[in-house]
C-alpha cells in the first residue's frame, strides 16, 4: 500500500453495485427518511480555518472497516468527554455545526451520523442515539470547525445540538470498490488537522455477504507517520499470535496529517 491518502484510488465500475448492496443489508443506505441530504451543495471559503487553540481530550474510540464484495463501510467512533462539544465550537446559540471531510477515499455512496449519549462509565446510551443532519459539501464553511480529515477538502457538515455532556460521534460511509481483486486497499480520515491529533483507540476488520478475509495490514500513512504495523482485531476469526513488531494504535507514533490505511487480502 502506498503511503498517503491522495495515492489511493480504486475505480467504483461494478463496485457501486456491491457498495450499494452492502449499506442496505448493512441497514443504513441514504434516504430522506434519515434527514441526509445526498445533494452537494456550495460553502463558503475556506481560506479562514476555524481551529481550536489546542488539542481536544477528544479520542477516536474505534475505526470499523467491513469488506463486501464490491464495496466496503468504514466506521469512525469518536468520544467528545465533557465540555469538548463546547469548547470545540465557536459560540453561538442553537444547533451547531462540526465539519468531517469524506472519511474515506472517496465519496461515499452512503454516509450517517449518529450522536450517541455516555453515560458515566463512558458507555453509550444506545436508546437516546439521534441520527444528525447532513449536509455534503463542495467547500467546509468558515465558521465550522474541522473534526477529521482536511478542512480544504469536501466533506460533510454535521449538524448538532449544543451542550456539554459526553458523547460519541458515530459516523459510518458506505464506499465502492473495485470487484474481483483479491487486495483491497482501504483509507480512514484521523483528525484533527488543525488541531492536533485524535488519539486512536482500536482498530477492527471484519467481512460480511459472503467475503472471506485472508489477511489484513494496517499502517498509518501520511509524510512523516509512524511505519509500524498497527494491532488490529478481527471479528469472526482467531486473534493473532503475539508479534513484537505491531504496536498497538494507541502507542504509535501520531502527528496531526495522519491517517489510517490498511490492506486487506479477501477471497
Amino acid at each position: 500500500m502506498r503511503r498517503g491518502g491522495s495515492s489511493i484510488a480504486l475505480r467504483l465500475g461494478a463496485g457501486l453495485v456491491g457498495a450499494a448492496l452492502a449499506a442496505a443489508t448493512l441497514g443504513w443506505v441514504d434516504s430522506t427518511d434519515h434527514a441526509i441530504d445526498l445533494a452537494e451543495v456550495g460553502g463558503a471559503s475556506a481560506s479562514s480555518a476555524v481551529s481550536p487553540a489546542a488539542p481536544l481530550a477528544a479520542r477516536v474510540r474505534r475505526v470499523r472497516f467491513e469488506l463486501t464484495p464490491g464495496g466496503a463501510a468504514v466506521t469512525h467512533e469518536i468520544v467528545l468527554p465533557k465540555g469538548a462539544l463546547t469548547a470545540l465550537l465557536p459560540a453561538g446559540v442553537g444547533e451547531g455545526a462540526l465539519f468531517v471531510s469524506f472519511t474515506a477515499q472517496l465519496r461515499p455512496l452512503a454516509f450517517e451520523a449518529t450522536r450517541v449519549p455516555l453515560d458515566a462509565d463512558g458507555r453509550t446510551i444506545e436508546a437516546a442515539a439521534l441520527p444528525l443532519r447532513v449536509e455534503h459539501l463542495v467547500v467546509r464553511p468558515a465558521t465550522a470547525p474541522t473534526l477529521l480529515g482536511l478542512g480544504h477538502a469536501a466533506g460533510h457538515l454535521l449538524h448538532l445540538p449544543r451542550g456539554d455532556e459526553p458523547i460519541l460521534l458515530r459516523l459510518r460511509s458506505a464506499i465502492a470498490v473495485e470487484p474481483g481483486h483479491k487486495t483491497v486497499e482501504l483509507l480512514a480520515r484521523l483528525g484533527m488537522r488543525d488541531g492536533g491529533y485524535l488519539p486512536l483507540d482500536r482498530i477492527e476488520v471484519g467481512a460480511a455477504l459472503g467475503t472471506t478475509l485472508r489477511g489484513a495490514r494496517a499502517t498509518l500513512c501520511g509524510p512523516r507517520s509512524d511505519p509500524r504495523p498497527l494491532a488490529l482485531v478481527f471479528h469472526g476469526y482467531p486473534t493473532p499470535r503475539p508479534d513484537a513488531s505491531i504496536v498497538e494504535p494507541s502507542k504509535a507514533t501520531r502527528r496531526s496529517d495522519d491517517d489510517l490505511c490498511l490492506e486487506a487480502q479477501i477471497d
